[in-house]
């Protein structure tokens, strides 16, 4: 029999019995002794089998069923994938091509009793990655818990010693650097923008980079209650024990000023009107709002992927937001209640958009919205923005143009909202107009 060795180690699970060369030697006497040909082994060091984003994984795979080899053979099946899903669906389709994948240390015949241990040990291997993370989350916690920083790198302005396996965070020399950033920027008379600038002409620069501190930066350094001698970690705040860069007095007057735009007044801050509708079908994940202060200090807002483990998919909140109230001129309603004045006027608008439109408070089309979308992520997301949704019962999707004409304009009557619709006042408070506008094309382009 023709096969294919695979094996595979993470950074975690570098201990005895797990190591490449062990894996790789168990491989070849399994081989020699069954008087098989081993074509090949692949190794794949590094890389956890949670996921099957593994690239030499996947040559493996393509090998075997390239027909290069009869069997893909591994040292355990862990190290085929820890995931009972993606373990399952590749061992499917190796098998449906005539091929197998075998174990040299977990010999399984193919009767039912095989067959159940085999699912066993899938739901086993799942088990140890899912119980690994959940036990570095504790020991991380535990950490922060006791006073010392849980993170791999230290903050800005310390930095982490070793010695042997103890380890600690102690003041670097940027440390005064920043003590003394946050004594400047107290006194009122910067923006984040202006101390930027004025930090480097000061000769202040990145710990590692070396290069030049950006404002988005320098918010999130005096942002960060670790110079205060505060460690956040998981949403608790414990009391660290690193030596603290900033007393009380003047962290909280850097807070206030923060809290203010350039000019003085109050920042405002921004409010997704999408927040809880969207999902990304890049990631298939849910997407939240999210804003950043950019170099020039001003704030920059976008909705983006909560899934953690894979590149971040990022969409500019103007832009969705436009994309959805442009789609919602496709939207119609058919059967919506009209005892109050949003089902009055979406009975008789022509479309969703043009009450959208007329809506001018954040509440009013926040409503709309949970009132025509499906909750619960019914907005799908692409890399280019709006990609299609779900749409509640009662609203519809129409192609455009279908409206009669008359001299190349439609006579539409629509309801048109008096300035605050989402009230206990009587549904007289619509007035109801007609309008000629002109015939609506009959595509729709974002």
């Amino acid at each position: 029999m023709n096969v294919i060795g695979y094996v595979r180690v993470s950074s975690e699970e570098q201990v005895a019995g797990y190591s490449i060369e062990a894996q790789i030697e168990a491989i070849r006497r399994w081989a020699q002794a069954g008087g098989h040909q081993l074509r090949v082994i692949l190794v794949e060091p590094g890389l956890s089998a949670k996921s099957d984003d593994r690239p030499v994984f996947q040559q493996a795979i393509k090998m075997v069923l390239a027909g290069q080899a009869d069997t893909l053979v591994v040292h355990k099946f862990d190290r085929f994938s820890r995931n009972v899903l993606d373990s399952r669906l590749y061992k499917q389709m190796l098998r449906s091509n005539g091929n197998d994948i075998l174990s040299v240390s977990e010999p399984i015949d193919g009767g039912p009793a095989g067959q159940l241990m085999e699912g066993v040990l899938e739901l086993f291997a799942e088990y140890y990655i899912v119980n690994l993370g959940a036990e570095v989350r504790k020991g991380l916690l535990a950490k922060a818990r006791a006073g010392e920083w849980p993170g791999r790198d230290a903050p800005a302005g310390y930095r982490r010693v070793r010695d042997g396996r103890a380890n600690w965070i102690e003041v670097s020399e940027m440390g005064a650097m920043i003590g003394s950033a946050f004594k400047e920027f107290s006194g009122g008379n910067y923006t984040l923008q202006s101390w930027a600038a004025e930090a480097y002409r000061r000769g202040y620069r990145g710990q590692r980079s070396g290069k030049k501190i950006f404002p988005s930066t320098w918010h999130k350094i005096f942002r960060n209650r670790f110079y205060l001698g505060v460690i956040v970690w998981n949403g608790q705040a414990f009391e660290g024990r690193h030596h603290p860069l900033v007393d009380a007095v003047t962290f909280a007057k850097v807070q206030a000023i923060l809290g203010r735009s350039g000019n003085g007044q109050e920042r405002r801050r921004h409010r997704y009107l999408l927040k809880g509708l969207l999902f990304s079908t890049v990631h298939q994940a849910p997407m939240t709002g999210n804003t950043v202060i950019n170099r020039h200090g001003k704030p920059f807002c976008y909705y983006r992927s909560t899934n953690h483990e894979f590149s971040e998919h990022n969409v500019p909140c103007r832009k969705l937001e436009d994309q959805i109230a442009h789609y919602l001129y496709s939207v119609r309603a058919f059967d919506v209640d009209t005892s109050d004045m949003f089902g009055l006027a979406l009975a008789v608008s022509p479309s969703v958009g043009a009450v959208f439109e007329a809506l001018t408070t954040f509440e009013e089309k926040r409503q709309l919205l949970e009132l025509v979308f499906a909750p619960g992520g019914a907005i799908l997301v692409g890399h280019d923005g709006f990609e299609g949704a779900g749409l509640n019962p009662g609203f519809e999707f129409f192609q455009l143009g279908s409206a009669s004409t008359n001299n190349n304009h439609s006579c539409i009557i629509y309801a048109a909202l008096l300035p605050s619709p989402i009230s206990d006042e009587p549904v007289n408070r619509l007035d109801l107009q007609a309008f000629f506008v002109p015939e609506i094309v009959s595509e729709t382009r974002f």
